[in-house]
């Protein structure tokens, strides 16, 4: 293992041996897995139905050209319920917020302090976050984000984080459709490779429009990042994705300390991560 510095050995500490309830997102094609964004296919189908409708509605080439995932949100499990607790006041449960914010802190400072390397298109010029669809302003993930630059400091060079995605409104808060109309950016001058970062991905209307809004005001490349992707698992049609099955079975698996080099962005251990 290379060098480690305090907040490096912290974050493998508090992922290791805190959060063994998270199923990373690896890429499991024989499980009929979205090739788009991990999420369950039907039998026979490349995509899942929403992914699938944004192909088809898409303008151009201007979604998204890569979604990176950190860990499967399996609806009741502790992720799931970190993911939707991370963003409630605290004052309603101190603990619980605590602990699923520090869940997702982590998980995006190991995602940046080793994997950004491994997106195809190249070094990232910019990174933005996706707007609350409710308003709220900061947005928990912003704060989070600022806290992980913050943590990461000089280890490597990050790119800028910057709020040139201002809200979202309109259809696609109300419809959750692919709608880059309902983005509003502010004006910026757009470089070659800028990352989209969101919290959990259940349709993934909002960072493909997100992204496609990006497209078309002029960035060349355009890379997504969902610290979750959303599961469904509470009818007998989706438990019969071959997907979800076998993800029901790994759940509460540990995520053990050799998983903590998996690459979001490359759906597997990537072979440069802290235990290189």
């Amino acid at each position: 293992m290379g060098f480690l510095s305090p907040s490096d050995a912290f974050a493998l500490n508090y992922v290791t041996n805190s959060c063994g309830y998270l199923i990373p997102a690896n890429l499991h094609e024989e499980w009929g897995q979205c090739v788009v964004c991990r999420g369950a296919a039907n039998p026979g189908w490349e995509t899942c139905y929403q992914c699938g409708q944004h192909q088809k509605n898409r303008v151009g080439n201007d979604l998204v050209e890569r979604i990176g995932v950190i860990a499967y949100a399996l609806d009741g499990n502790q992720t799931a319920l970190n993911m939707r607790a991370y963003k409630d006041p605290p004052a309603n449960d101190p603990e619980r917020h605590m602990i699923a914010r520090q869940m997702v802190g982590y998980l995006l400072y190991l995602a940046f302090r080793f994997h950004l390397g491994c997106i195809p298109a190249g070094p990232v010029d910019a990174v933005v976050w996706v707007p609350s669809s409710t308003g709220r302003s900061p947005h928990p993930l912003h704060c989070i984000l600022l806290k992980v630059w913050e943590l990461i400091g000089n280890q490597v060079l990050l790119p800028p984080l910057e709020g040139w995605v201002q809200r979202l409104e309109g259809e696609l808060i109300k419809t959750r459709h692919l709608d880059p109309s309902g983005v509003v950016l502010v004006a910026h001058e757009p470089k070659q490779h800028v990352l989209v970062v969101d919290d959990t991905w259940t349709t993934g209307a909002h960072l493909q429009s997100v992204g496609a809004r990006l497209r078309q005001y002029g960035w060349e490349h355009v890379t997504g990042l969902a610290v979750a992707r959303w599961v469904n698992h509470g009818d007998k049609q989706d438990r019969q994705k071959p997907l979800v099955a076998e993800l029901l079975k790994e759940n509460e698996i540990p995520f053990h300390d050799s998983a903590v080099s998996f690459c979001p962005f490359l759906g597997r251990d990537c072979g440069y991560g802290p235990n290189r």
